[in-house]
């Protein structure tokens, strides 16, 4: 598939082929419910794609800066440059981020439970110290029912059919609340998300 160029995109037209709609850029609109995922540097180069993103109107891109990636020597932390150019471009075009802060890092193995929650809560806080003026939402970890509980030694159904005796529900929950705890300290005004794509996990989280 190749990519049109930056400026090429059409827009459609009614059923009649009459009044094209009126298609807004990112940075011309003020708010807004809509957007879409984005997985820079891994698959898209975002020097093609981010100007599409904007020239269509949305107003919200959803990409993670992974915990390994920002933390490849033990107890230092710093975001890669190529991850600071997505957001700074996203940034610089009105887009607003939802970053999820996602997966394992193997310098601390989810068999050693605390010092995996732990050291996830530390990134946690970093990132949200680091990028307050570009992130506008922040989601704890993605889908945990598939990448959380497959890749821990916890165990327990992806529906949470145990309910709170659910081991993997259990401890994603005891690291969502450690990790809160630690961004509130540093940013106490920052916008936090959390969840699953299984509604009865999401009740037993919450409950």
């Amino acid at each position: 598939y190749v990519l049109p160029e930056p400026g090429a995109l059409t827009v459609n037209r009614s059923l009649r082929g009459e009044n094209p709609i009126a298609i807004r850029a990112s940075r011309e609109i003020g708010s807004s419910i809509f957007g879409t995922c984005a997985h820079f540097p891994w698959s898209w180069k975002h020097e093609a794609v981010m100007p599409m993103i904007e020239e269509t109107g949305f107003k919200w891109i959803r990409a993670d800066v992974g915990w390994a990636a920002v933390e490849k020597t033990k107890g230092t932390f710093a975001i890669p440059d190529e991850h600071r150019a997505w957001i700074d471009d996203a940034h610089r075009r009105g887009i607003n981020l939802c970053l999820p802060l996602v997966y394992i890092n193997w310098k601390y193995p989810p068999k050693d439970y605390e010092a995996f929650r732990d050291g996830y809560a530390r990134y946690c806080a970093f990132m949200v110290d680091a990028l307050r003026d570009e992130v506008q939402v922040w989601e704890i970890w993605n889908e945990p029912s598939l990448f959380f509980r497959q890749r821990t030694p916890y165990g327990g159904s992806w529906n949470a059919r145990e309910g709170a005796d659910t081991p993997w529900l259990d401890k994603y929950v005891d690291m969502l609340i450690t990790a809160v705890r630690a961004m509130r300290k540093v940013n106490p005004e920052a916008t936090i998300t959390a969840g699953d794509i299984t509604i009865p996990a999401i009740y037993h989280m919450l409950d």
